[in-house]
This record gives C-alpha cells, sequence and structure tokens, in this order.
C-alpha cells in the first residue's frame, strides 16, 4: 500500500509538473510569437524607411543635377532643351515639355519653351492663355495636376515601331515665391 501510495503520488508530481511545463512552453511560444511579430513590424518599418530615404536621395540627387544645369548655362533655350531632355530621362518618362510664362501684346501668357520626344514638334502649339487647357488651369490653381485617363484625340508617344497614348500625365507649376513662373509637362 505504501509502495502504491508513493507510485501514486509520484505521479500526481509528474502530473503537476508536466502541467506546469506544458503551461510555461506555451508562454513561451506566445512570448516568441509576439517577438517575431515585433521582429516583422521593425523589418517593414525599416524598409519603408530605406525605400523614404531612396526616394529623398533620389529627389536631392535630381534637384542638385538641375540647380549645376540652371547654374551652368547663360543661353536660355540651349539650357532650357538641356533641362527638359534630363528631366524626362531622370524620371524615366517619354516625353515632356517645358513652358514659360511670358507677356505678350500686355497680356499674360504660357509659351512653350523646350520640349523633348513630343511627335509634331514643330506643328505645337507655341502659346497657350491663362486658364486654357490643363496648363492654364494648373498655372491659375497653382498645383500639380495628375491624370491617368485621357480622350482619344490627345496626344500619342510614338517610336518607329508604333504610337500609344500616354499612361499618365503629370503638370507641374513652377514656381519662385509663390508666382508661377513656368510649367513642366
Amino acid at each position: 500500500f505504501g509502495s502504491v501510495f508513493i507510485l501514486v503520488q509520484q505521479n500526481l508530481l509528474s502530473e503537476k509538473n508536466t502541467t506546469q511545463l506544458l503551461a510555461e512552453a506555451r508562454e513561451n511560444h506566445q512570448k516568441m510569437v509576439d517577438s517575431e511579430q515585433e521582429l516583422k513590424g521593425r523589418v517593414a518599418q525599416i524598409k519603408i524607411t530605406q525605400e523614404e530615404e531612396k526616394k529623398r536621395q533620389w529627389a536631392s540627387e535630381g534637384l542638385a543635377q538641375v540647380s549645376s544645369m540652371l547654374r551652368d548655362n547663360d543661353d536660355l533655350q540651349a539650357m532650357s532643351d538641356r533641362l527638359i531632355a534630363h528631366i524626362i530621362q531622370y524620371v524615366k518618362a517619354n516625353q515632356g515639355g517645358l513652358f514659360v510664362v511670358d507677356e505678350e501684346d500686355g497680356r499674360k501668357c504660357i509659351k512653350l519653351q523646350a520640349c523633348y520626344a513630343y511627335e509634331r514638334k514643330k506643328f505645337l502649339k507655341k502659346t497657350i492663355a491663362i486658364g486654357e487647357g490643363l496648363l492654364g488651369q494648373a498655372y491659375l490653381e497653382k498645383e500639380y495636376t495628375y491624370m491617368t485617363n485621357f480622350p482619344e484625340e490627345y496626344i500619342n508617344i510614338t517610336s518607329g515601331l508604333g504610337k500609344k497614348p500616354p499612361s499618365a500625365l503629370l503638370i507641374m507649376p513652377l514656381m519662385i515665391n509663390d508666382e508661377v513662373e513656368g510649367l513642366l509637362e
């Protein structure tokens, strides 16, 4: 009877220890899962931060290059041609135009200063009235315009192999002291 009693006591003690170990194992497992989730969150945050830093660095490098081009040129037309070509290549766009705000007959207007890879460069309208079209509206609103849907008759991007309508359009006002001095399309 004594031996059976001791075995039962040891069995109960063993069950208690096993239950305690299982509870500790579950608790440790939950802590590991929580730590893993926390690490995954930190890694995701680090990746987001790295991407943001890459974007800031890309923008800073581009701005430095453009600033250098602006300082190194005295000829407005040559500088405009080089500038629009550089910007279009830097942002990996297909085509673009640089427009400046000017006066014609005592009234402000927007004139095409330089363009890059337009289908019909010599036939492009050179002067746009303030408020006319998307460029004129961007001038008035002093805000950028971004579009992804275009009318059928809108300009096509052409190459030797064919033509296709653009997939996106960005018009950015170029401002100095809160005044629009030009537009980039």
